[in-house]
């Protein structure tokens, strides 16, 4: 199977783009070589031409006295016809001929020298412009990646400041005398409307978050994320009228709009004239966000918030740029492997022509050129190219998709974009969140296969679809679209959306998939001892590996296990469908362009880019049957449950989506932020004993009251859901207090419910 530039021209975990920068080398060395093949053909064409004037000039050569150049002392002299004249005529016309033969050969060099210099002319820089093309790229995205780590650290320590301004006001809360009652919050006017200090600063930083900011050149500089008045407006009649209905109309917005210019808000970046044109249609910077008199505990959370957002965005840029720089990587290695197989397609045309060319001269270089045809018997350019990528190979390891992460450990993300992103995300949490064996993008893009796609008939069914799994096509347009729709775009995995794509796309999406995950689908674990099972290049002991197989994939976690699975019995199901024999060098072909992506190391480096275990591992899978390596009807791990094979997960044919119908193509749904920290313990069992007695007093008529108690008892649950365990112990251990178990609540309903029932 040819090897692709794309696929083994990368680098090790540490260096990915260490394959380019070899690949660049390679091509400059390359360029140097024809350069030196031009300058040898230059120099051969003035040799041949020079060559064949002096034959000409020696064959014009007369030396005895003619009628022309009669100048000597012996007089006019009769030419005869002797033998030495015959010598010389025939010495002269062979002079002539070979004048002639050398002239034939300065020409054809001479063609080849402009096709040539024309190639040298054409890709001098070409690989040099590209290298630059790629080290912007590359300056780019590791300044984004430094950046989404200063985002990251930034958030993580306003969520800090946010939790200690938090447990800080609950404390001031749970300290007072009026303990659950909260103090009314000071009232602002703005625009003849009314807003808590709160209600007006998270509303203006809404606007800020939400209304698109542009870069504008003037003709002092460039004005950074301004704002239109006429976007803030149409802002605030939509989302700001959910805060205050008023402001749905044009001129209460144009007046909210106005009292945020009149306090500082913002500021017109108009240099003249600013007070006659309308609010609306001129373009504003923000100078700030919020009052000063906001309280610490929300306006650090909205600082917070601000920051996650902020880190959530610089996590978006640097995997936009990441995506762009290994579209320039492979560029670059598509085009380099293009050029090289042209310029030694060049190279060969080059010395062909010389050889030819040296065939048409005298009989004393025929031997030469007999020399020079066995060099050009094992000379191949496709073979050149394999043994290069062979031999000069980088590594395998590719730069690797940037997941977001909620920054701190004390906060839950509720966000379509981070529940749909399935590239780059470990094997067993997808598996989880998707509550499957195997994830639904593997189990589904299979599924697609076995039912067909839009070009399954054009391609000739499963045969087809067994070419498709030999060809590169993890890096096609097309599969780098399909990925961006599916990755974090918020949209279900839809089986018919799947199938309406071609059979290359969701094969290269497969591809892709397995390529991304952060370890492979194997696991990393075993591929040393299959190191080790596979020292032996002789297949001689294939049939007792199987055992040692069984083995070593029942340790596998059950994800990795079931995904496994599938694969093996989807591509087991294509080769007896296809008539494929075991000995099929298809299958060989299959395993190697499949056998990385199955089995690879959790570092990889140079020498394990050499690793031809996965291959043969791989054909091994794909030659024994599923009940010699699997486990019927056992898990990975004999204390797990059962695996039951025929089941939905791993049977791409049963087809159980709820996906299909009844589902909305995209879930409009806010990102969420929630701090997981509680109010105090001791506090809350005050709490709730206050409200139990208070509740005792209430008599028949207090439906205020049961109110009340209801709504605190809410409160308890809540913020005891929200404790963590280690959390709650610290706090027992301080105060001297028992945890509020589940017992205790059960018991404290009881009573309400007995008090309740009194009560009617």
């Amino acid at each position: 199977m040819p090897h692709a530039f794309e696929d083994v021209f990368w680098g090790s975990s540490s260096d990915p783009l260490s394959g380019v920068k070899k690949l660049h080398d390679n091509y400059q060395y390359g360029v140097a070589e024809l350069e030196e093949i031009l300058h040898f053909v230059s120099i051969r064409m003035q040799t041949e031409e020079y060559y064949a004037n002096r034959l000409q000039e020696m064959a014009a050569v007369r030396i005895r006295p003619s009628k022309k150049n009669d100048d000597s002392s012996v007089g006019k002299v009769e030419e005869l016809n002797t033998v030495l004249n015959n010598v010389l005529t025939t010495l002269r016309q062979e002079a002539t001929i070979i004048s002639s033969t050398h002239r034939h050969m300065h020409d054809t060099l001479n063609r080849t020298y402009t096709s040539l210099k024309k190639f040298l002319d054409d890709h001098r820089r070409l690989s040099q412009s590209r290298k630059e093309l790629i080290d912007s790229a590359t300056k780019r995205y590791e300044t984004l990646a430094s950046d989404v780590k200063e985002k990251r650290r930034e958030a993580s320590k306003k969520w800090d400041l946010a939790r200690e301004a938090d447990v800080t006001h609950k404390k001031d809360i749970l300290s007072r005398d009026d303990v659950g009652v909260e103090s009314l919050d000071v009232l602002i006017t703005v625009a003849d409307l009314q807003f808590t200090v709160v209600e007006f600063n998270t509303l203006v930083s809404e606007i800020e978050r939400d209304v698109p900011k542009q870069d504008v050149k003037s003709i002092i500089g460039t004005y950074k994320s301004v704002v239109s008045g006429a976007a803030v407006i149409k802002y605030l009649m939509t989302n700001g009228a959910k805060v205050r209905r008023s402001l749905q109309t044009a001129e209460s917005a144009t007046a909210f709009l106005n009292a945020l210019i009149g306090q500082g808000f913002l500021k017109s970046i108009a240099l003249r004239n600013s007070n006659k044109l309308p609010v609306s249609e001129q373009q504003y910077q923000w100078k700030k966000t919020c009052l000063d008199n906001e309280p610490d505990h929300t306006r650090t959370r909205r600082e917070a918030e601000r920051a996650e957002l902020e880190y959530k965005n610089a996590v978006k840029n640097a995997e936009e740029a990441r995506v762009v720089l290994e579209a320039h990587c492979i560029e670059h290695m598509k085009t380099v492997q293009i050029a090289l197989m042209e310029r030694l397609t060049l190279a060969k045309t080059v010395i062909s022509s010389y050889i030819d060319s040296e065939q048409s001269c005298i009989s004393p270089i025929t031997h030469s050129v007999e020399r020079f045809n066995v060099l050009l018997e094992m000379f191949s350019p496709e073979q050149q190219v394999q043994v290069m990528a062979e031999r000069d190979r980088t590594g395998n390891a590719r730069l690797k998709p940037i997941v977001y992460s909620a920054s701190s450990n004390k906060i839950r993300v509720e966000s379509t974009y981070v529940n749909s992103v399935v590239f780059g995300v470990p094997l067993e949490p997808l598996a989880q969140r998707d509550s499957r064996r195997v994830p639904n993008l593997l189990r589904k893009c299979l599924r697609a296969l076995v039912k067909g796609c839009v070009d399954s008939a054009a391609i000739g069914g499963r045969d087809g679809e067994l070419r498709v799994w030999l060809e590169s096509n993890m890096y096609a347009p097309t599969v780098q679209s399909l990925r961006a729709n599916i990755n974090g775009s918020g949209k279900p995995i839809s089986l018919a959306h799947l199938r309406e794509r071609p059979t290359s796309d969701i094969v290269g999406l497969i591809k892709l998939w397995l390529l991304q995950l952060p370890g492979s689908v194997c696991g990393d674990e075993v591929y040393e001892p299959l190191k080790l099972l596979y020292l032996s290049k002789s297949d001689e002991y294939a049939g007792m590996r199987s055992g040692s197989l069984k083995s070593l994939l029942s340790t596998l976690s059950q994800s990795s296990y079931s995904s496994l699975f599938a694969l093996i019995t989807h591509w087991q199901k294509l080769l007896a469908e296809t008539n494929t024999a075991s000995t099929d060098p298809k299958i060989n072909d299959l395993s190697q362009v499949m056998g990385h992506l199955v089995l690879r190391p959790k570092v990889e480096t140079l020498v394990t880019a050499f690793d031809k275990h996965p291959h043969r591992f791989l054909r091994d899978l794909l030659t024994h049957s599923t009940s010699e390596i699997f486990q019927i009807g056992m898990g990975p791990n004999p204390s797990s449950q059962s695996l039951q094979i025929e089941g939905e997960d791993l049977d791409p044919e049963n087809d159980d989506d709820l996906d299909e119908e009844g589902v909305p193509s995209v879930v409009e749904e806010q990102d969420r932020i929630i701090l997981l920290d509680a109010p105090i313990v001791q506090n809350t069992r005050m709490s709730i004993s206050s409200s139990v007695s208070g509740y005792s007093g209430i008599g028949t008529g207090g439906a205020a009251g049961r109110d009340l108690l209801s709504n605190e008892l809410d409160a308890v649950r809540l913020s005891v859901a929200n404790k963590s365990d280690e959390d709650l112990f610290l706090e027992e251990e301080a105060e001297g207090l028992e945890d509020l178990n589940e017992e205790e609540m059960r018991r404290i309903e009881a009573e309400m419910d007995a008090m309740l029932a009194e009560d009617k």
